[in-house]
């Protein structure tokens, strides 16, 4: 890998040069380029191409060159190139020069080569022409310019020396090189004036490079800069030099609810520094450290299951520390259960933020949930095993999932153990022998029928004859109701032809016909012989006595129809509707279908099905509610008594809290502020008129509208309760309403930030009441409803000043809750960076200065890896 630096002179000198550019790039990958623009700018190239600035002012933003660095702004006029390698360039532009900053990890020991030396804890070695030439450490300043400087110059010609840079067209590396130049040395810095180099000396006291830059650049500021850079570029050496405390401890940590655990820490320094300990910010407050020395004990109650990183950090005197974090494996199985450790991770394997492992439990027989907590409904785990309808009953611990329930008893007209159940065919039992004529079984039950030509009497068992004349038949004409079955016969005139139907005796012949309508009636000869139309059954003559049309028994309800009837030419059908169907006997009309005997319902889960005229429904069986349309068992969700302060209401699949006086939230567990319920009462008047006598009527009157609300409106609003005498049972108790005296009522004048009306005051009011063990705050809607309903009173107490608005109480509007301080904490990860072991940093900047050429770019750094 390859560094290159590109100078040019100082503005305004001859001798003086900065860096002004940087390029990089590893072996078969696009060369990252940085260019100073202006006196603090920077502009990016990658592979020739510019990049927009723009996108870095996000400092979180990264751009990912080529996959082999990312590259970032962290700060103004700063660009951080990060290798994929591990090595780091930080590149800041200030008073028109870039200073550049290198790190690299300690696997690059002894394969570096050029102007920063080779890296291998020799000082003998640094200075190393790129021939193989090698100076002492003690060559002149211009024998390190001759021989070592110009030897690592870049070209243009192939090889380990050719330029990166990004050149215009038709421009190299030549045009920015200047043969004649010859730098000035640290031996000979002359100041322009005696004040210029007081100034210096002021800012750099014996510093060479401070000096050595601000007497060729004139610029006091450029001394200044240098000095800056080259002291934060030791405090980091100087960091990373210090290694921070080792500390042992166990690597887990193995534990139990109710058990109280100790851990031994042991703290060594590597330098001996003295050594503190501290305990984390996410650590429970049962969490106690006892330290002693390099020596700390930490002391845990394990009361619950609360996940937290327990964290100790040993910190020495020079701010280096290192954190003890244990892998915590919590085993909190209940009823009996025991934690499966097969399925812990190795703690070697368990990620640094998340070291909290509850593990897995193996439940006993009849338990179920994360940490058998649950009694297995072996119900619902069996998909409701017992017969549609038939009841299933959870038994408890320890009987399991497949004999942890009980069936009830089979629907009437079956019989089985309630998990499997078969109809009963109670035609072969002896209360089938009720039926006269026919058993007729279904489904769950039976029926009793009848032989053709009888129907079943209203008892549902006798028979009766069935009268078919007066039902729809094939008589032509006449109907004889006979027992259990019926005759036809004929008019006069009429007789039988082969297939039982009635025919004239004396057919009209077609001269005689009067115009008969032989589809619907026949023509016959009557005694006196002249022809006449008969209308067929169902059918009436019309008025000309020749045209027969057809008889509307659905409209004139002749018919036998139950539901529906469908009028046909010369008779009619009946139907059922939906839910019916067609009874045998044909005079029982339409008989309901039982859906739920007959399974052509759609019920389940826990539903049961009901039959209904014409339909079913499903309802939940006993022990579950709807919701959401399915049947849940019900649980009492109160048992736990969720609700810290306030009355638990049970519902179908949760619970809801009505809160006592002074608490909020969910489960009634916050304790309401005066911030959040207080009342703002803005009156038209000058805050001067309100005196303290005019306070105390305000507090009397507000507090006995309170008192006097509440005992009218207790079972309405929860927030009158008074809160029990500490350690009463809730349930033991009578309620009583909440007894608020003047001292209880707090007021206070505040100034919105937004501008009001001249004159106009505006007073916060807000109402504590003594708890048995803390001091409540009213509900601030309570408040308010109060004040509104006394609101002439308080004009009244005010001299009669009009109260313009009466609101809840905005802090942010008003400004009296105080800003809430934050501390940053900035913490840097990054690979391990290593001082130059020939040369400081500030020997090398002077050595640097001593070589630098005209030309654009020098190498600067090579690396390589064997």
């Amino acid at each position: 890998m390859r560094f290159a630096m590109g100078i040019q002179f100082w503005i305004g000198s001859k001798h003086a040069t900065v860096f002004t550019a940087i390029v990089s790039a590893e072996r078969n990958r696009v060369p990252i380029q940085i260019n100073l623009v202006g006196t603090s700018g920077l502009q990016l190239h990658v592979n020739g191409t510019d990049i927009n600035m723009a996108v870095f002012r996000d400092s979180e933003y990264e751009l990912e060159v080529d996959d082999s660095a990312v590259v970032s702004g962290p700060e103004q006029n700063t660009l951080l190139v990060v290798f994929f390698n591990g090595i780091t360039a930080k590149i800041t532009a200030d008073k028109a020069m870039l200073f550049v900053q290198f790190s690299a990890p300690p696997e690059y020991m002894n394969r570096t080569q050029g102007l920063l030396g080779r890296w291998d804890g020799d000082k003998s070695n640094d200075f190393e022409a790129f021939d193989g030439t090698m100076l002492s450490a003690n060559a002149s300043e211009r024998q390190l310019y001759e021989i070592f400087g110009q030897s690592w110059q870049v070209t243009e010609e192939d090889g380990p020396k050719k330029s990166l840079f990004y050149y215009a067209n038709g421009v190299g590396p030549k045009n920015f090189t200047l043969a004649s130049y010859e730098p000035a040395f640290t031996d000979e810095i002359v100041f322009a004036s005696a004040e210029l180099e007081q100034q210096a000396r002021t800012v750099c006291g014996e510093d060479k490079t401070c000096l050595f830059d601000i007497s060729h650049t004139g610029d006091v500021q450029v001394g200044e800069v240098s000095l800056a850079a080259l002291q934060t570029f030791e405090d980091e050496v100087s960091g990373r030099e210090s290694f921070p405390p080792a500390i042992s401890g166990p690597v887990a940590l193995y534990l139990s609810p109710g058990e109280v655990v100790e851990i031994e820490l042991n703290a060594t320094d590597p330098q001996d520094l003295p050594i503190t300990f501290e305990i984390g910010p996410d650590v429970p407050p049962d969490v106690v450290l006892i330290t002693n020395g390099n020596y700390a004990k930490v002391t845990w109650n394990v009361t619950d299951k609360t996940v937290f990183n327990l964290q100790v950090t040993a910190i020495n005197s020079r701010n280096s520390s290192t954190e003890y974090r244990p892998v915590l494996y919590l085993c909190s199985c209940m009823h009996g259960g025991r934690c499966n450790a097969s399925n812990d991770l190795d703690p070697s394997l368990v990620g640094y933020d998340d070291r909290f492992v509850i593990q897995t439990c193996l439940c006993e027989e009849g338990y179920t949930g994360e940490h058998c907590e649950s009694d297995i409904d072996a119900c619902a785990e069996n998909f409701d095993p017992c017969f549609p309808g038939v009841i299933c009953t959870d038994l408890p611990p320890p009987a399991g999932l497949e004999d942890g329930y009980t069936c009830g008893d089979c629907p009437l007209g079956y019989e089985g153990n309630g998990t499997s159940c078969q109809d009963i065919d109670e035609c072969e039992l002896e209360e089938a022998t009720l039926c006269q004529h026919i058993c007729v079984n279904y489904v769950g039950n039976f029926t009793c029928g009848c032989n053709e030509g009888f129907k079943v009497a209203e008892d549902g068992h006798s028979c009766i004859d069935l009268d078919e004349c007066a039902l729809p038949n094939n008589c032509s004409q006449l109907c004889e109701n006979t027992n259990g079955s019926y005759t036809c016969g004929c008019f006069a005139g009429f007789k039988f032809d082969q297939d039982g139907q009635c025919q004239p005796e004396k057919s009209c012949t077609d001269e005689d016909n009067p115009e008969c309508d032989l589809t619907t009636s026949w023509c016959t000869m009557n005694d006196t012989g002249h022809a006449q139309c008969i209308c067929f059954n169902g059918f009436e003559v019309v008025e000309n006595g020749t045209m027969c049309q057809d008889k509307d028994e659905c409209t004139t309800g002749t018919h036998h129809c139950d539901q529906v009837c469908t009028n046909t030419p010369g008779a009619y059908t009946c139907h059922c509707l939906d839910g019916y169907m067609m009874a045998d006997d044909p005079l029982h009309g339409c008989e309901d279908v039982d859906e739920c005997s007959d399974w052509l319902h759609d019920c389940e889960g826990n539903e049961v099905c009901v039959n209904e005229p014409g339909g079913y429904s499903c309802v939940c069986a006993p022990g579950t509610n709807r919701h959401q349309g399915f049947c849940i068992p019900d649980i009492d969700d109160c048992g736990s008594a969720p609700c810290a302060h306030g009355v638990c209401t049970d519902g179908p699949t949760n619970y809801t809290c009505t809160c006592s006086l002074g608490w909020e939230g969910h489960n009634c567990d916050t304790k309401m502020s005066a911030d959040d319920n207080s009342v703002v009462v803005e009156v038209d008047m000058d805050v001067a008129e309100f005196t303290e006598e005019r306070e105390a009527l305000l507090k009397a009157a507000v507090a006995s509208g309170l008192t006097n609300f509440c005992m009218k409106h207790l079972r309405e609003y929860r927030a009158c309760e008074a809160p029990p005498p500490s350690g009463w049972l809730r349930i033991r108790r009578e309620t009583t309403a909440a007894a608020i005296g003047p001292s209880d009522i707090h007021v206070q004048v505040v100034v919105p930030h937004a501008p009001t009306a001249d004159h106009h005051t505006a007073l916060r009011i807000y109402a504590r009441y003594p708890g048995p063990d803390d001091v409540l705050i009213l509900h601030g809607d309570v408040l308010r409803l109060v004040i509104t309903h006394i609101k002439m009173e308080i004009e009244m107490l005010l001299g009669n000043s009009h109260v313009v608005s009466i609101s809840i109480f905005q802090a942010d509007a008003y400004g009296t809750r105080s800003p809430t301080q934050q501390q940053d904490h900035l913490s840097t990860v990054g690979p391990a960076v290593y001082k130059d072991d020939a040369l400081s940093f500030k020997e090398m900047i002077a050595a640097l200065s001593v070589v630098a050429c005209v030309v654009i770019a020098v190498v600067v750094l090579i690396i390589y890896k064997k």
